[in-house]
């Protein structure tokens, strides 16, 4: 077998319709009839070079379960670990694109967890039969993007997308998904509070699979959701064209491959097959080198590829083909001979599978680039670098903001350096935003937001230049910079690893008027840091989304009482916030979508319905059925509802009916298009 096999080190079999032979059980092998905690063992599923998978029965609830357990013989403190992450990993995850974990334990000195059977084959088991047809493999890949983008918000890097970790149900489940993302034995989980965590995944360590690792995962470097996109894009490939984007001789010249050869395009690699123009585009931008110039998120990606869903067998494809073009900045810049030797030492250091002399040759051979080019690239980077920071400094050295008289009326005045460090848009009046660069000029009454680039946080003392009272609100959101803030595709630049919160929030504590918060993102927020949030007890508006923030910490701080606005999406521990906000008459907006502990408890819904005034209601993926609209109906004032995700059908929309300020509600989910319309008087369905 060729050494670029997919190399299952864990077994991923966890699907009825997908059983292989298996070889004889080893002296560790659970048998059938065997118990683990609850469940009665029913045969082995899978195994792999770590471990095991069973079918197995929960005896209390007769539903079938996947036990995953680790060989005897592999395990040691690291291989512990690692699986009790994997664990953790997908038990922080709630969504119907990833599969579910039910249980964790300890079974005679092993580990094991328990987690869905899934009835289905896996996208590699697909491929043996050829490439999947281009709107067929678009579906596929729609479901895979929103799955991982729920991980990425929750702080969870999966580092090993590839055919066999994606899993092609027989039949679509109760939400209605068909594909499943399973694996995550080497998930990085960004927000995780356990050092050894991150000691388990430490920089240095090469963990994937050759054939689908980005240029930076096999160089051994910082990886973040951005390594997933390219992963992402070479398995979309390999699904289209039934051939990987790179393959070499070898596993280092694949990775090699990865981080110098040109991508090639589908039609490259499947002449005789046709793609779109725009799907063209949209594979491009996935497989860039550079991690700046794929997509930041991949809800972006899902986004790009539903449109050339949309435009596929009409004549308007290739037109959206250079739309998405026009999008696109490619740059394909050859890697330096250094920067590929020790990629190929790094490799070597860790699998032991070839000679420096053989790397040597190999690099000398079949690189397509002059020392002469890879110098002159050199030097125009390091030159146009040199230029930009001597232009534009990372650090405010004076206070920005004045006061000044035009035409007989007073004026703020913001006198930035050319350099941008954020942008500026009024908290109520047109959606209009501008850049913190240079001279502005504000009405001295405006109410002012400021949502800072990353450059503001790697310098906290920035903040200092700021005046208390130059701005209602402040959003650390960590913006990619020359991008406008848009909430529903915000995700953080790839300093934002090394911006320091806590000297952030410190630095900031002058600025004690300030009346909105966003701290949106900011995945490394401690549990110390939200009481520093009592440096601001004029808050009216907070925004917690994916920053993980336990709801017992936030429900102690002191401007809970006049609170107004309030983000607690992807976050945890919601019941005691709720109870602490339970009978507020300022609550006008509540998100409360997608929370790490999962549904919502009825005891949660009692305090949400007590919010007499509360206007706005965002539960997307917090399991809201036909019973929790009974509960929210009770809501006086409530003129916008999204539960998405939920179950609630049409028995509901007798229960909206009855809510007489309600304008619009989007109970959409996989069953039932859900969708009320005041003026319409009746739900959509299919």
């Amino acid at each position: 077998m060729s050494d670029l096999a997919d190399n299952e080190d864990e077994p991923t079999l966890l699907s009825l319709d997908s059983q292989q032979s298996v070889p004889n059980a080893a002296r560790d092998e659970l048998e059938a009839g065997d118990l683990v905690d609850d469940y009665e063992i029913l045969g082995l599923l899978g195994t792999g070079g770590m471990g095991y998978v069973y079918e197995a029965r929960h005896r209390v609830l007769n539903k079938v379960y996947a036990l995953k357990t680790i060989k005897a013989d592999r395990l040691n403190e690291t291989i512990w670990r690692r699986l009790q992450v994997e664990a953790q990993a997908i038990a922080r995850m709630n969504h119907p694109n990833i599969v579910g974990i039910h249980n964790f334990g300890m079974h005679d000195g092993r580990p094991f967890y328990v987690m869905d059977l899934l009835k289905g084959n896996s996208l590699a088991e697909r491929l043996k039969k050829g490439p999947v047809p281009v709107e067929e493999a678009i579906a596929i890949f729609i479901e895979v993007c929103c799955g991982l983008n729920y991980a990425h918000k929750k702080g969870i890097i999966h580092r090993d997308i590839k055919p066999g970790n994606i899993i092609i149900l027989a039949k679509a489940d109760a939400s209605g998904a068909t594909v499943k993302i399973v694996d995550f034995g080497i998930a990085k989980l960004a927000g995780t509070s356990d050092p050894s965590n991150q000691h388990l995944t430490s920089m240095g360590e090469i963990f994937g699979s050759p054939l689908y690792m980005s240029p930076e995962q096999c160089l051994a470097e910082r990886t973040d959701a951005r390594s997933d996109v390219y992963s992402v894009g070479c398995t979309l490939f390999e699904t289209l064209t039934g051939q990987p984007p790179f393959r070499g001789n070898n596993q280092v010249q694949t990775m090699m491959l990865h981080q110098s050869a040109p991508a090639p395009t589908l039609a490259e690699k499947a002449p005789r097959l046709h793609f779109p123009d725009a799907l063209e585009a949209v594979l491009a931008k996935m497989l860039a080198k550079k991690p700046m110039e794929r997509y930041q998120n991949l809800a972006a990606a899902a986004e790009d590829l539903e449109q050339v869903s949309s435009a596929l067998g009409t004549p308007e494809a290739t037109q959206k083909g250079n739309e998405v073009k026009r999008n696109i900045a490619l740059a394909v810049v050859a890697i330096t001979a250094c920067t590929l030797v020790v990629a190929g030492l790094a490799f070597l250091a860790i699998s032991g599978t070839a000679s420096i002399p053989a790397l040597t040759k190999l690099f000398v051979g079949q690189t397509d680039f002059s020392t002469s080019k890879v110098e002159s690239k050199i030097n125009e980077e390091i030159a146009s670098k040199v230029e930009y920071e001597k232009a534009a400094p990372n650090r405010l050295t004076k206070a920005v903001c004045t006061y000044e008289y035009k035409n007989n009326k007073r004026i703020k005045v913001f006198n930035f350096p050319k350099i941008v460090f954020g942008e500026i848009y009024r908290e109520n009046g047109p959606p209009r935003q501008w850049y913190a660069s240079g001279r502005k000029e504000y009405p001295i009454d405006a109410d002012l937001i400021f949502a800072c680039y990353s450059r503001m946080m790697t310098h906290p003392e920035n903040f200092k230049a700021f005046n208390n009272g130059d701005f209602n609100g402040i959003h650390l959101r960590y913006l990619a910079e020359g991008r406008p803030p848009k909430t529903d595709a915000l995700f953080p630049s790839p300093e934002a690893e090394f911006c320091n919160i806590t000297a952030t929030l410190e630095n900031m504590a002058h600025l004690d008027k300030l009346t909105n918060l966003s701290l949106a993102h900011c995945s490394q927020l401690k549990d110390s840091d939200i009481k520093l949030l009592n440096q601001f007890p004029h808050l009216t508006g907070l925004d917690l989304s994916n920053t993980n923030a336990k709801g017992s910490e936030v429900a102690k701080l002191k401007c809970l009482k006049h609170m107004r606005n309030l983000d607690f999406t992807a976050c945890r521990q919601i019941t005691p916030l709720l109870r602490s906000l339970a009978g507020s008459k300022n609550v006008l907006w509540l998100k409360a979508s997608e929370l790490t502990d999962g549904p919502l408890s009825k005891e949660d819904l009692d305090y949400i319905a007590s919010l007499s005034n509360l206007e706005k209601l965002e539960l997307n993926g917090v399991g809201i059925d036909n019973e929790a609209i009974e509960t929210l109906s009770r809501l006086p004032k409530l003129r916008e509802l999204s539960a998405r995700m939920g179950t609630a059908d049409r028995r509901a929309f007798k229960t909206l009916k009855t809510m007489k300020t309600l304008e619009s509600a989007d109970l959409k989910n996989p069953l039932w298009l859900g969708r009320y319309e005041k003026d319409q008087q009746k739900p959509s369905s299919r």
